[in-house]
């Protein structure tokens, strides 16, 4: 028998995602799991990578992104997936009750970087504004081992749970 899931009366589940769509429909289609609708704060499509890129002071901004490429001709979901992948409402999460992780994006996602270093982030190569300036001065990485996926998932864990002491994790 499932329990349902909640975190007190004096506020509602915090869900902290970093998943895509197949966690937001998790929770979507099961609201009769919840006492009340959770809320959910949500960073989707960056790797576990760039999430540590970021907890190691190595930050990707929505200004890089429009710098390399042309965000307006993107189809809107596109763009927002492409500039959301800056967003890292997740990692300062001290209030959270769930952790819930997907693989999609180390799945999915080759990884670029400046060939000077800093933080890693992924394109979509149509719309880069100037591909040969843009391969200058970048290379890419490519998408994550499986072992390099679990043991960057395992560190961001490690890493949340330390914001949010004995945060329980659903993958």
């Amino acid at each position: 028998m499932l329990q349902k899931l909640t975190a007190g009366a004096d506020h509602p589940l915090v869900i902290v995602v970093r998943g895509d769509c197949t966690s937001r429909r998790a929770i979507a289609l099961n609201q009769d799991l919840f006492d009340r609708p959770p809320i959910l704060r949500q960073s989707q499509k960056s790797t576990f990578a760039q999430l540590l890129d970021s907890l190691n002071g190595l930050v990707l901004t929505e200004e890089f992104l429009h710098s390399i490429s042309d965000v307006e001709s993107m189809p809107r979901t596109l763009a927002s997936y492409y500039t959301g992948q800056a967003n890292r409402e997740v990692l300062g999460c001290a209030d959270a009750d769930l952790l819930m992780l997907d693989s999609y994006a180390d799945m999915n996602f080759s990884l670029w970087q400046n060939k000077t270093g800093g933080p890693r982030f992924w394109i979509h190569p149509k719309h880069l504004i100037d591909r040969a300036a843009f391969l200058e001065e970048h290379v890419e990485l490519g998408r994550a081992s499986l072992d390099e996926a679990v043991r960057n998932a395992t560190e961001f864990i490690s890493r949340m749970r330390k914001v949010a002491p004995g945060l329980p994790c659903c993958f």
